[in-house]
């Protein structure tokens, strides 16, 4: 039986061990607030009574723990996606501390078991094979992690059952090193190892051929978006084009008209005739930020609310003569955040005055692009808890076109509000 001594530095290692592989293996990022510290209420008043009356469950209570822990204490998208990071580093690290014992049975030619006394001993081998590959991965960790959040369900069961399938193979290898010879457990050990590389080489491969895939996609979709766009701004010019020679053709009629007017001297008359022609000359609020795309989606999306009178805008500064950005990673990222605007603003209705705020800002080689809306407070949750798959693929696709020229994403909810803000690098070697 494990004692209260040797419970306590139990759970003091496999949560270091658990935190070293989640954050600095896997690239999870770690919750805000101390809410996520109350997991640790789990192991001090369940397990540790299981142990002290001996309950015979004391093993499931602890992997549930694990579960615990890593369900809350990283961000994730969603359950499946931080099971699958409970199941890759439980295997991991219960492998690894396999291995060691293992290697330290063939070391001295005698079986040797894991006992309370020698227990801390062998995890803290563990613990310093986790840092050096932590400290190998910390180039790669965040292209981990992402590929794992992006997986779609179908990947992460793949992976779970790659895991599992390692596991059972492991856990039989291991078998034979009690009840064999010296020579058999030694080909246990290195066959155990290597089919456990191979199945984990094999998920990676296919989750980085699944990654491939998507961002083939995304750039499909991206092209797709920026000709419908092209396609649109195309057809608005001729519009706009088409208003304006109209509007010269009829000019000099009513430049006639509103002489004969003046001369009769009727301003009431002339009064109604400019009015009439503001509704059959309705124009369009010019919007001049800088740059086409920008200004067509703003514009857009002015003329939608422009019938309401509730909804004001305010837009305040230009993008550089010299942006960089490409028109496709733009058009994802304005397109996306002037839809998700309209979306919380529309959830509003016409009862109260509504604001929306869109602010541009250039120093040395950054954009910086602000983003404000009123919202709802239901908001509030999606934006704190970065569940973006609650509110679409939107915030996603913003967070990924900038991220990948060089810049960052962040949202906030203020007093009613949304902010986006948007720090893009202005660099044409990105």
């Amino acid at each position: 039986m494990i004692d209260i001594w040797s419970f306590l530095p139990w759970l003091f290692i496999e949560t270091v061990k658990l935190f070293i592989f989640s954050r600095y293996i896997l690239g999870c990022d770690v919750k805000k607030g101390y809410l996520k510290y109350f997991v640790f209420i789990f192991p001090l008043a369940i397990i540790l009574p299981s142990v002290l009356y001996e309950f015979e469950g004391v093993d499931i209570l602890k992997i549930i723990w694990k579960l615990l822990f890593v369900i809350c204490f990283f961000e994730g998208r969603t359950f499946i996606h931080k099971f699958t990071v409970f199941l890759m580093e439980s295997v991991a690290i219960t492998i690894l501390d396999i291995s060691i014992v293992g290697f330290i049975r063939i070391a001295f030619y005698h079986r040797i078991y894991i006992q309370n006394e020698n227990y801390n001993l062998f995890q803290g081998i563990s613990i310093l094979v986790l840092v050096l590959v932590a400290i190998a991965f910390r180039n790669i960790r965040e292209s981990i992690n992402r590929i794992i959040m992006m997986s779609d369900i179908k990947t992460c069961i793949l992976i779970i059952i790659s895991v599992a399938a390692s596991t059972m193979e492991f856990t039989s290898l291991e078998l034979m090193m009690y009840f064999s010879e010296k020579r058999v457990r030694v080909v246990a050990v290195v066959f155990s190892i290597l089919s456990t590389i191979s199945l984990v080489v094999i998920a990676t491969l296919l989750m980085e051929y699944k990654n491939k895939k998507e961002k083939a996609e995304s750039l499909h979709q991206q092209t797709e978006r920026m000709m419908k766009f092209q396609e649109n701004y195309y057809k608005a010019l001729l519009q706009k084009d088409g208003d304006i020679r109209l509007f010269r053709h009829d000019i000099s009629e009513h430049m006639t008209a509103l002489k004969l007017l003046a001369e009769e001297d009727d301003l009431v008359a002339i009064k109604k005739y400019l009015q009439g022609m503001s509704i059959v000359y309705e124009t369009e609020d010019l919007v001049d930020t800088g740059n086409k795309v920008a200004d067509f989606f703003i514009g857009e999306l002015m003329q939608y609310f422009k019938k309401k009178e509730n909804v004001l805008f305010t837009i305040i500064g230009r993008f550089p003569d010299e942006f960089y950005m490409n028109e496709a990673s733009l058009c994802t990222i304005i397109s996306n955040a002037l839809k998700n605007a309209k979306e919380a603003v529309d959830k509003l209705g016409d009862e109260k005055e509504l604001h929306i705020f869109i602010e541009i800002k250039n120093y040395k080689d950054h954009v910086y692009l602000t983003i404000e809306n009123d919202c709802l407070e239901s908001e509030h949750s999606f934006v704190t808890s970065k569940k973006t798959e609650n509110h679409g693929y939107g915030m996603m696709s913003i967070r990924k076109a900038v991220e990948q020229n060089g810049g960052t994403a962040t949202w906030k909810y203020i007093d009613g509000k949304v902010k986006l803000e948007l720090d893009i690098i202005n660099d044409n070697s990105v």
